[in-house]
């Protein structure tokens, strides 16, 4: 099937709207990254956009079977989406809010399921895993374009005269985003293992933070709540990272709790970043702000 044939919804994730001013930094402050250690990956909207290979984690397994599905499984994460498309878009394009409503319960009880029992290597070898892994992954995929209102599923461009499937959206949309396996593991358990210490050691590494931002309710930015989000806990890390002359850079909601621990500290800078989101239609786009926070090395 040829490409034009196939809807290809666009990207999911703010991190890609600030992409190019994450990599203007990086360029910046001299760093030419080979590889990116990311223990906060969520949708990948910034490390996709580098071309270099990525050691990945997420503590919501929704996100790791997402990602793992489609670098290792990519043939069942194309199914799923076209079996997505086939039972719930109705002839306009649109999905109904009953849908998405079943769509976040099942979600949850993914979560739920694997609260305990991450996400692993061998959950992909495994037929009933895989299953229950492409269910976490198309809930995941409901969920966020329907908290965020964008057009993935519901999008305005389908021709319903044609033959669709989802199998090449989902891979050109997404490019080839050079992840290993994506871990799904404890911020804090994923930077204490030994892939991520190896990887420390090599001075083409950048760490890159995106955490769950000041006054998000839980763990997990897509819901679910496990524990508070230790944000001191984030800044001792980052200072650590920085005592040990390990490049690192974060971004951050711009709120006064965040510009506390950032601002002022001779181990970091901290600047703002704008960038406008919202239909493209200019009278309507809003501008927002971000924080960009970076080592410096003492």
């Amino acid at each position: 099937m040829a490409s034009s044939d196939c809807a290809s919804p666009p990207y999911i994730g703010k991190k890609a709207t600030i992409a190019p001013q994450l990599s203007a930094a990086l360029a910046a402050r001299g760093w030419t990254p080979t590889q990116l250690v990311e223990p906060f990956i969520g949708m990948g909207g910034f490390s996709r956009t580098l071309g270099i290979p990525v050691i990945g984690n997420d503590a919501d397994p929704a996100i790791s079977a997402f990602h793992n599905l489609r670098q290792f499984r990519s043939e069942l994460l194309k199914m799923g989406c076209d079996d997505f498309f086939a039972k719930y878009v109705d002839a306009d394009g649109r999905v109904e809010p009953h849908t998405f409503a079943v769509h976040e319960a099942a979600l949850q009880q993914f979560r739920e399921k694997f609260i305990n029992t991450p996400v692993s290597p061998a959950h992909l070898n495994d037929p009933a895993s895989q299953a229950s892994l492409l269910t976490g992954a198309i809930c995941l995929l409901t969920k966020l374009q329907w908290s965020f209102r964008s057009a993935f599923w519901n999008h305005r461009s389908i021709d319903k005269t044609k033959k669709h499937s989802w199998s090449g959206g989902i891979t050109k949309t997404m490019g080839d985003l050079g992840y290993n396996f994506v871990w799904n593991l404890s911020w804090e358990d994923f930077l204490k293992s030994e892939i991520v210490q190896r990887a420390l050691r090599d001075s083409g590494t950048v760490v890159y933070m995106d955490p769950v931002y000041f006054g998000t309710n839980g763990y997990y930015y897509y819901s679910i709540k496990v524990k508070p989000f230790d944000h001191d806990a984030l800044q001792a890390t980052a200072r650590a990272l920085s005592a040990a002359n390990i490049k690192w850079m974060m971004s951050y909601n711009d709120c006064a709790p965040a510009w506390k621990l950032y601002g002022d500290q001779p181990w970091c800078t901290v600047r703002r970043v704008c960038y406008s989101r919202g239909p493209l239609v200019t009278s309507t786009r809003k501008v927002e702000s971000e924080l960009l926070i970076m080592a410096v090395f003492q």
